[in-house]
């Protein structure tokens, strides 16, 4: 039971992360195409 507790949490950061990194580089490929004014 503690394992597949330690295997969810894990999926679970790994799933914030991934989610994290694909809205910082879809941010940055906006502000490309708007000009790069960040």
């Amino acid at each position: 039971m503690d394992n597949l507790l330690k295997k969810q949490a894990g999926n679970t950061f790994l799933f914030i992360f991934c989610g994290m990194t694909w809205a910082i580089d879809f941010l940055l490929i906006v502000d490309w195409v708007n000009g790069g004014q960040l």
